[in-house]
């Protein structure tokens, strides 16, 4: 009938014999399929078969479940072989189950995949709205192809798109991509005010401590030794507030992992990234500074204030 993302529709689905069920329990999606449907879509088929040419009006009436509906309506029981319908006796029993297809997100990319009730769309009275082509390679390329061929078949054919799967997805998600792009923004400019914020405290507290430097100049001390004294108080400064840090971050991380698809809350790579940056900026922040105070005359530097 139509491809997804979320081209489906409700129905309810009668199990011959099971009048107990529940109509939460018989609420399933519906879609209308051609044979090799799964096979394009690269849907697997965990039991039994799925449609073919054979499929037909006038032969037996069928249908797929994919195991999500299977689990609904028949638990552990092997739903291959059994009778269902859209309404109450006599009509629960106007399809043969013939295989299980595994579950997919035919919705969206957040959403879990739906139980969904499939017919072959030869025996109803629905029109082909769609085709779906599976290429070996980049889809798009061959579009003309297709165009081509299907105004072969039917000039008049009206042909209001063509596009790929991984495209008719991303559409599902255009918020999502507008947040990450802000978020991503947003979380750059918070590392480098963090950045120049490190810079300026380490800066400040090497130039406050010139005195200091000329002092152990004078009593001995080596430049290396400056340099070393002031990069252990950067480390310092930055474990005092790193630890905390990452800490709150994790929290933060849990707090959110349900807004999260695909990524986990606390985000190992990410974090990396953050302490690498601003320890970088540490290092930088009190080298440079230790590095100019260590490099003049001692006695400039009791001097300085």
């Amino acid at each position: 009938m139509c491809l997804p993302p979320g081209c489906l529709w409700n129905s309810v689905i009668h199990v011959a014999g099971h009048p107990e069920l529940s109509e939460s329990a018989m609420q399933s999606h519906q879609d209308n399929v051609g044979s090799g449907y799964f096979r394009t879509l690269g849907i697997p088929v965990v039991k039994g078969r799925e449609f073919d040419n054979g499929d037909r009006a006038s032969s037996l009436s069928v249908a797929l479940v994919n195991q999500s509906l299977a689990k609904k309506l028949f638990g552990d029981t092997n739903p291959l072989g059994q009778k269902v319908g859209f309404g109450p006796p006599p009509a629960d029993a106007q399809f043969t189950i013939i295989g299980v297809v595994s579950d997919a997100r035919v919705d969206d990319l957040r959403s879990t995949p739906p139980p969904i009730f499939y017919q072959p769309i030869a025996q109803t009275d629905y029109n082909v709205n769609s085709i779906a082509i599976r290429t070996s390679g980049e889809p798009l390329p061959v579009a003309s192809s297709v165009h081509r061929a299907l105004l072969a078949i039917d000039p008049q054919m009206p042909i209001t798109e063509i596009h790929s799967l991984a495209t008719a997805y991303d559409r599902t998600v255009t918020t999502e991509h507008l947040l990450v792009r802000l978020t991503s923004i947003f979380g750059a400019l918070a590392l480098a005010l963090a950045a120049v914020g490190i810079y300026g405290v380490l800066s400040f507290r090497v130039t406050r401590s010139t005195s200091e430097i000329g002092v152990r100049m004078a009593l001995g001390a080596t430049r290396t030794n400056i340099i070393r004294m002031v990069m252990a108080q950067a480390v310092r400064v930055l474990l005092f507030g790193g630890i905390p840090g990452i800490a709150l971050s994790m929290i933060a991380g849990r707090m959110i992992r349900t807004l999260l698809f695909g990524v986990r809350g606390t985000d190992v790579f990410s974090m990396l990234t953050a302490i690498a940056v601003l320890s970088a900026t540490a290092a930088l922040a009190s080298f440079w500074p230790a590095l100019r105070a260590a490099s003049v005359d001692p006695m400039q530097s009791l001097r300085a204030e």
